[in-house]
């Protein structure tokens, strides 16, 4: 160029361009080109870079007088790569195999590296770097990144990309999409919010503006506000609550999210339907290719607490993430992680209405069906606490096979703690739970140390049935072998109404480690609190009615079940009991009707009333619809020593003669009271009277004011009457009878 000076002319000028990069240093000496005349600039010719001892002789700067190593531009040998401990095998190639062609170094051979390159752990270095968060100013950035990310994973087999977890660039690609969306649907919406006035739970039809929720492939964030759900719909990926979402599932609406609704710790979800089971929501956890679990609804796999969750209605089907023989979510609450402590239900789940059936993922160590996670190895389970049910169809199970958390309460530990069923409350609805293995139906989850559980039963039906060694409600399994076994948690339980069937395995396979239907599971250190006040309680299936309990609805006892009403106990009400093998009640006196129609005929009694009330007695009871038998009770009648009207019967208890209550039985007087006006008067005998009773005879006489003259020889009066007996009457016109007995 002009720079140069270089010419084409053939008495031209000679370039004079020397190029700093490939000759950075002058030597001092310069060659000319024969043909162009073109100074010839010597450099550095070295490919391997000359080291102390070891400098090429050939090179015109290297090999040349005073000079010094930093001149060489000659490159670094490589690494020796031969040995198979300088390899640095991945965990996705952890062992050299035909395709990778490492061949170890011999005698005989200089052996071959590994030729495996992963594909894997450069995107979950992209993945990793990823920012928390999408900013104004780092938008495009991770827009960036997620492409490239993206651009990778493509090239991925199908097994390969099941080992790479995209939730983290689904959060983001949903971030970077709803800044971009345009503004959303909306639409006006009733729906109906419910609430406890202390007895039962009443709706508030409402309206509110929402944003309608569409079909989606990729990831959703929905962020603080209300949106609706209207006919089938269906989202593939994570949906993520940020702030406090208020969600209307719509009359015969089908919502279906298949990897989940994530709500972590500091966020909530409410739910809100048009009629008590009107629309549908089915909410399905998913699992990394490190076994990490999200809830169906709650925690994530990498965020595993859980915000809070409220249901006021519709149908809810909530299934955590999970995988045969690893680690399984919680149906509704705390996510499981596969290394690290399970997520509590850090916020407050409250259930108001409708139907939900809420399971834990499938897995060896499981979360709550609602509640805490399950923990990783060695790790604990979460917490399930501030869990409270006032009404509706709640079904809720922990499926874990090795420890399993609780129905409703703590999650599992893996050879950890596990997490407590702290401050559950259950004030009415239809409660269906069962733990998984070591986990209680209602309380703490299984582990090493299983967790306590601290409930309160206040009304509603509720069935409890623990885990092997577990309580139906209250504390955790544990036990004791030769080789150690786990401790068992301790139950705190307070029952003060309600219909509760609390069971616990009895066969088990340690012997004498049972956890007790209702108080601490097996093998547990501390002492169990349980306050029956008030209800129909079973446990393992033998009833009591405790207090006084006025049954309003309608309650079908299981098969093979017995309930007892014991002494001091009360049981009434228009509801009816049906089911059931064996219904036997203790006897207080309030129970017992004597006769109040029976009339004194001059005869004693005792016999007759011994006989009588004996019969009734042995015919039972009927309370609520139900007969229920009495035994074990003696009765004796006696006639009063002052009294031939009073009876007294006596009840005693065969076990207890101390226990023992009468009642009193009065004959009513088997006379007549006579009134009569003007001369007609009664006696009994020559006594004057007007009260009577049986076998006595009474006379009647009446004085009678003659008008005009009687009659000569009067044939009535001259006729003879024989005299009135026993129950007979008579009339007389002054000591002259004038009528036939």
């Amino acid at each position: 160029d002009s720079e140069c000076g270089y010419t084409e002319s053939t008495p031209g000028t000679p370039c004079t361009y020397v190029c700093e990069i490939c000759n950075p240093q002058d030597s001092g000496e310069t060659d000319k080109e024969p043909e162009t005349g073109i100074i010839k600039q010597e450099h550095c010719s070295c490919l391997t870079l000359c080291t102390e001892g070891q400098i090429n002789p050939d090179c015109p700067i290297c090999g040349a007088e005073d000079s010094g190593l930093s001149d060489c531009k000659g490159k670094a040998e490589k690494e020796d790569t031969k040995q198979p401990e300088d390899t640095s095998i991945c965990k996705h190639h952890q062992e050299h195999d035909d395709a990778c062609g490492y061949q170890p170094e011999s005698e005989d051979s200089e052996g071959s590296p590994c030729t495996y390159e992963c594909r894997i752990c450069p995107i979950k270095d992209l993945i990793a770097a990823l920012p928390d968060k999408v900013t104004e100013d780092n938008a495009e950035d991770v827009r960036g990144q997620l492409d490239q990310i993206l651009a990778l994973y493509r090239e991925l087999t199908e097994d390969e990309q099941e080992q790479i977890d995209l939730s983290r660039c689904y959060e983001l690609q949903g971030a970077l999409d709803g800044a971009n969306d345009p503004a959303p649907i909306t639409e006006s919406v009733e729906y109906q919010e419910a609430s406890w006035d202390g007895s039962q739970v009443t709706y508030e039809s409402k309206t509110e503006t929402c944003t309608l929720v569409e079909n989606s492939a990729e990831a959703v964030t929905w962020t603080a506000g209300w949106y609706a759900v209207s006919g089938t719909v269906t989202i593939d990926q994570p949906i993520t609550v940020t702030g406090a979402v208020n969600l209307i599932l719509t009359d015969g609406c089908d919502l279906t999210a298949a990897k989940g609704i994530v709500v972590t710790d500091g966020n909530s979800l409410t739910i809100y339907a048009q009629s008590e089971n009107g629309g549908t929501l089915n909410a399905t956890g998913m699992t990394d290719d490190s076994g990490n679990a999200s809830a169906g609804i709650g925690g994530s796999t990498s965020s595993v607490d859980s915000g809070s969750i409220t249901i006021h209605g519709g149908i809810i089907n909530a299934t955590g993430g999970g995988q045969s023989g690893r680690y399984g979510g919680a149906g509704i609450g705390g996510g499981t992680s596969s290394s690290g402590n399970g997520g509590s239900s850090r916020g407050i789940v409250t259930i108001y209405g409708g139907t939900i059936t809420a399971n834990s993922g499938a897995g060896n160590v499981a979360g709550a069906g609602i509640g805490g996670g399950g923990g990783g190895n060695g790790r604990n389970g979460g917490d399930g606490g501030g869990i409270t049910i006032y009404g509706g169809n709640v079904t809720a199970a922990s499926h874990g096979t090795q420890s399993g958390g609780a129905g409703i309460g703590g999650g599992a530990g893996n050879n950890g703690n596990g997490g407590a069923g702290n401050n559950i409350q259950i004030n009415g609805g239809m409660v269906h739970a069962t733990g998984g293995n070591l986990g209680a139906g209602i309380g703490g989850g299984g582990g090493s140390e299983s967790g306590d559980g601290t409930v309160t039963i206040s009304g509603g039906t509720v069935t409890a049935v623990g885990g092997n060694y577990a309580a139906g409600i209250g504390g955790g399994g544990g036990y004791q072998n030769t080789y150690g076994g786990c401790t068992g948690g301790t139950g705190s339980v307070t029952i003060t109404g309600g219909i509760v069937d609390a069971s616990s395995p009895t066969n088990v396979y340690w012997e004498g480690y049972e956890g007790a239907p209702i108080g601490n599971g097996g093998n547990a250190s501390g002492t169990a609190t349980v306050n029956k006040t008030t209800g129909i309680i079973f446990e393992n299936g033998v009833g009591t009615v405790c207090g006084d309990v006025t049954l309003a609805g309608s309650y079908t006892v299981p098969a093979g079940y017995s309930l007892h009403i014991p002494a001091g106990a009360s049981l009434s009400g228009s509801g009816t009991l049906s089911g059931g093998e064996t219904f036997t009640t203790d006897l207080s006196e309030d129970m017992i009707s004597v006769p109040e129609d029976l009339y004194y005929d001059g005869t004693d009694r005792t016999a007759e009333l011994q006989n009588d009330l004996s019969a009734e007695l042995n015919k039972g009871i009927e309370i609520c619809g139900q007969t229920f038998t009495v035994s074990g009770w003696t009765l004796a009648v006696a006639k009063a020593a002052d009294s031939d009207l009073t009876y007294t019967a006596t009840y005693t208890n065969n076990n207890d003669n101390t226990n023992t209550f009468t009642k009193t039985i009065t004959l009513q007087k088997s006379g007549t009271d006579l009134t009569s006006e003007g001369k007609v008067q009664t006696y009994k005998g020559d006594t004057l009277t007007k009260d009577f009773t049986a076998s006595d005879t009474i006379t009647v006489k009446a004085t009678p004011t003659a008008t005009g003259e009687a009659p000569a020889n009067s044939a009535m009066f001259a006729a003879s009457f024989t005299g009135p007996g026993a129950g007979q009457m008579a009339v007389f016109v002054g000591d002259t009878q004038v009528s036939a007995p």
